[in-house]
């Protein structure tokens, strides 16, 4: 009799243990998203998940009760010998190897029978947790994120991306990321080299093919300079030209000029930029000399990648082709 007894309470024991896996593998606030979008079993399982740190006191306390009885039943009724092997095989069991199980077909279908029952018995004890917690919150440590720096969050966005159930894309990760290594960026690592700017004199005038040239370049601001390219005087923005191609460049551009040093930090940049509505910043060097330029559309690239610029892009320049041909035919 006494055997079946052990027999019963180590079944009870392990149904516990199984069914916690399944209520608490997953966080209340995703069993909350998969019940909402009607997953029968998330809506069973956050039933009882939703009562978090009161399942959790009210599952250790039974198991705690079960196992302390099924010791001393095993103690009672078996020899010394047998008594301590059967107690180390049930520990290492429930204690150590069962909590370690991945959550199976098993632990899912036991947690779904207990729903209901534990639902009832959270109700009534739920309100004594609330209390018992409150007692003790100010005791409680802080619960540590386990990162310490920067790299600890390249680790867990490389994981998340491994992760069967992941649903963040590829590209939204990898913004994650961006940004991150952002903060690392220099101007000079993102800036436009003197070389590859695309600049004009402040005497030029503005014409379909110079308009097409500067459409061509993919770029929007451009630094207009005097006398010699190194002078920049102003910064015109193409986008505002619209009907007033014909004039001349001095009368078209912005004679602010903001400037940036090699060694500042992008994001230092990017703050200017917002607060100044500026788009446009000519980078000197140490010595004050013109080395080129960073555009906010450098630091859009940095953030969140080439290839997604480049779509926004192509997609704006079919817009703006769409509405012409539709002007066009008015």
């Amino acid at each position: 009799m006494s055997t079946l007894i052990i027999l019963v309470l180590l079944i009870l024991a392990v149904v516990l243990l199984l069914s916690s896996k399944s209520y608490l593998s997953v966080p209340v606030y995703e069993l909350k998203r998969r019940s909402r979008s009607g997953d029968k079993l998330s809506k069973s399982l956050y039933q009882v998940a939703s009562y978090k740190n009161s399942y959790k006191l009210l599952n250790n306390l039974l198991i705690l009760v079960l196992s302390t009885v099924i010791y001393l039943l095993i103690a009672k009724n078996f020899t010394s010998f047998w008594a301590f092997v059967f107690i180390v095989i049930y520990t290492c069991t429930i204690f150590f190897w069962l909590p370690r199980k991945a959550t199976g077909k098993i632990s899912n279908y036991l947690a779904l029978l207990l729903s209901k029952p534990l639902k009832t018995v959270l109700t009534y004890t739920h309100p004594i947790s609330l209390k018992l917690f409150k007692s003790l919150n100010s005791y409680s440590r802080y619960t540590h994120t386990g990162i310490y720096e920067e790299a600890d969050f390249f680790h867990f966005i490389e994981q998340q991306k491994n992760q069967t159930d992941n649903r963040l894309k590829g590209y939204q990760l990898d913004i994650i990321k961006n940004v991150l290594d952002f903060n690392k960026s220099r101007v000079l690592d993102l800036m436009t080299p003197k070389r590859r700017v695309k600049s004009m004199s402040v005497e030029d005038s503005l014409g379909p093919i110079v308009l097409s040239e500067l459409h061509a370049s993919g770029y929007h601001y451009f630094p207009i300079y005097k006398d010699k390219d190194s002078n920049i005087v102003g910064v015109l923005n193409a986008e505002s030209v619209g009907e007033n191609h014909d004039q001349k460049i001095s009368k078209l551009m912005d004679s602010k000029v903001f400037y940036a040093n090699e060694g500042q930090e992008a994001s230092e940049i990017l703050q200017v930029m917002m607060s100044t509505g500026r788009h446009l910043f000519v980078v000197i060097n140490d010595h004050g000399d013109y080395s080129g330029i960073i555009t906010s559309k450098d630091i859009l690239k940095c953030l969140v990648g080439e290839s997604i610029v480049e779509d926004l892009e192509s997609y704006e320049d079919k817009d703006i082709t769409k509405s012409k041909t539709k002007k066009d035919d008015e």
